[in-house]
């Protein structure tokens, strides 16, 4: 079963570097997309600073936002098993890699999500679905994905809320899996207009689990 990682970049010159290292150094991932989501900073540069084989890089001259970098890098590979991953993680490591894929490797297909660290309460209230799942981190098999993409709310920051929602209701299983010390660098740390960037997020995935939960309770009523 071929692996491929497919890693949306848009400024991350300060991590990206380490994230990619991790995937590569992975027996478990047989190649890696990088999308270049038109980054102007030095990303890029730190993305082919880096030597393998493994690594193939898509840079797109207009920004198109997370999801549909995604979108642009799964229809790139044919590979039976999809691994995401943002490029602003810290403390990623290769065993972070092997957690979440190791339920579908052992036959379990459905959607893996890798949770980010946030402390033992908040975890634990990721992980029995009080949260919106909204991690960029995860595994998921081609053929599950390319069939949730048709969803038009599949955009800028929600991939994961529609990849969670397609699953659930199509009875498929949603594996939940903590990455201990992972966390990532927030947008008001990267960059200057990191809080305008961050409201928008907020907004737009505000704005996406109203549509779904309407969507559900119309669907429900039919």
């Amino acid at each position: 079963m071929k692996t491929s990682a497919v890693v949306p970049v848009f400024n991350e010159e300060r991590t990206i570097r380490k994230v990619l290292e991790t995937l590569v150094s992975s027996n478990l991932i047989d190649d890696v997309v990088v999308v270049n989501d038109s980054s102007t900073d030095n990303s890029l540069k730190e993305i082919r600073s880096i030597k393998s084989k493994k690594i193939g890089v898509i840079s797109l001259k207009k920004n198109v936002g997370q999801s549909d970098a995604y979108k642009i890098g799964i229809a790139s590979t044919k590979a039976d098993l999809i691994f995401f991953c943002d490029g602003d993680l810290n403390d990623f490591h290769t065993q972070h890699i092997e957690q979440i894929l190791t339920p579908i490797i052992q036959g379990n297909k459905g959607l893996s999500v890798g949770l980010r660290d946030y402390g033992k309460l908040r975890n634990f209230f990721y992980k029995k679905g009080f949260y919106p799942v909204i991690s960029g981190e995860g595994a998921i098999p081609y053929d599950i994905f390319n069939e949730a993409k048709k969803d038009p709310l599949m955009k800028k920051y929600c991939m994961t809320l529609v990849l969670n929602e397609h699953c659930q209701s199509k009875g498929i299983p949603v594996y939940k899996q903590v990455m201990e010390g992972v966390s990532h660098t927030t947008k008001l740390k990267k960059w200057d207009n990191g809080f305008l960037l961050l409201t928008k997020e907020i907004f737009e995935i505000a704005f996406t689990l109203l549509a779904l939960k309407t969507r559900r309770i119309i669907n429900s009523i039919r």
